[in-house]
């Protein structure tokens, strides 16, 4: 006889197991960060290890690690054979120290102020501003009293940054542009991807003046002396024009930073130093028109909500808005592998 069961029984269901797997999902990204923490995946980098060798070679507790290992299995980060030795899948591979690698941007996701701050987004939703601010102050002013978190931030930003550089420069046709002007470029990590394999342009790192030598150190170090200046200044002020045209102005993931007063000012002063031949390339995320369609670049928009006052993802039609008030026209979006859109632009 077939057993009824009561729906007011506790029998877990699909949807449970929905709601519990993202629980448990929080679970599983410690234990990665911890991974990349201890830096075990470049102790595989030379073959399998167990789980005991790994925690010698590491410093940590072998009974620890043998019970925490086997959960990245599933996640897709290692395998293990039938002597409980591990090895890297292709996912794993991606935490050795190298080009491409995602080891900084795991470590930066639990660090003190990160960590706390993405747990308290129901504050975030409370207020509508910045839980990082309201507890720590502006991110900058928090980093620069913080040497080990500041270098791992810039650690961070520079490996995403060569990734985006990389895939500018692989996907956009350089070939009639003479010069680039990279406008609030830093330490100039996306200009010197570009110029890399490009030996016929120059380029100019426009930003305010601490960031200066680290841009010149950093272009100089990749053996372009001679193809490159550094301009000190604020491009909430002006943009300063190109000697050579045709070129192309660029600004990679400096939009989303800012509000749309101080984004419109950032794209009318680049509007105005562009020459009828030039052109501007954007790197940002565009999200769908649809505020209900999901899209990877939801992630991103939260974390600006979350860090910053202000700052936001913005879709595609406010993008070309913005662009359209400042004089220009849109006239291609190519999504990057590195996870932005490459947006092209020309004066009307």
């Amino acid at each position: 006889m077939t057993q009824t069961v009561d729906a007011g029984d506790n029998t877990p269901t699909p949807a449970h197991d929905v709601v519990i797997g993202l629980r448990e999902s929080f679970l599983t990204f410690t234990v990665l960060a911890a991974f990349a923490e201890h830096g075990i995946a470049d102790r595989l980098a030379d073959g399998p290890r167990t789980a005991a060798e790994l925690a010698h070679d590491c410093g940590l507790d072998a009974a620890a690690l043998t019970r925490v290992l086997p959960i990245l299995i599933p996640a897709g980060i290692l395998h293990a054979d039938a002597q409980g030795r591990y090895r890297l899948t292709p996912a794993g591979e991606t935490l050795k120290e190298g080009p491409d690698s995602l080891r900084a941007t795991i470590r930066l996701a639990i660090e003190p102020a990160w960590w706390t701050t993405a747990g308290n987004v129901a504050e975030t939703l409370r207020t509508g501003k910045s839980g990082f601010i309201a507890r720590y102050g502006s991110s900058w002013n928090y980093l620069s009293t913080r040497p080990t978190s500041r270098s791992l931030f810039d650690h961070c930003m520079i490996d995403r940054s060569q990734s985006i550089g990389r895939d500018i420069a692989g996907r956009h046709d350089f070939g009639d542009i003479r010069s680039v002007i990279d406008v609030g470029g830093g330490a100039g990590t996306v200009l010197s991807e570009i110029l890399g394999p490009h030996g016929h342009l120059t380029g100019t790192v426009l930003d305010l003046e601490p960031a200066i030598p680290s841009a010149r150190d950093h272009l100089t170090a990749q053996g372009l002396t001679g193809r490159f200046r550094t301009v000190a200044g604020d491009f909430f002020q002006s943009v300063p024009g190109a000697d050579e045209h045709p070129s192309a102005f660029l600004l990679a993931s400096i939009l989303h930073n800012w509000d749309d007063d101080h984004a419109q000012r950032i794209l009318n002063n680049v509007a105005a130093a562009m020459g009828r031949q030039d052109r501007l390339l954007i790197a940002e995320t565009p999200l769908p028109d649809d505020p209900c369609a999901p899209h990877p670049g939801r992630l991103l928009d939260l974390r600006m909500l979350i860090m910053f006052n202000g700052a936001r993802e913005r879709t595609e039609s406010e993008l070309r808005g913005l662009l359209d008030t400042a004089g220009l026209r849109v006239t291609g979006i190519v999504p990057l592998p590195s996870g932005p859109s490459l947006i092209t632009a020309e004066r009307v």
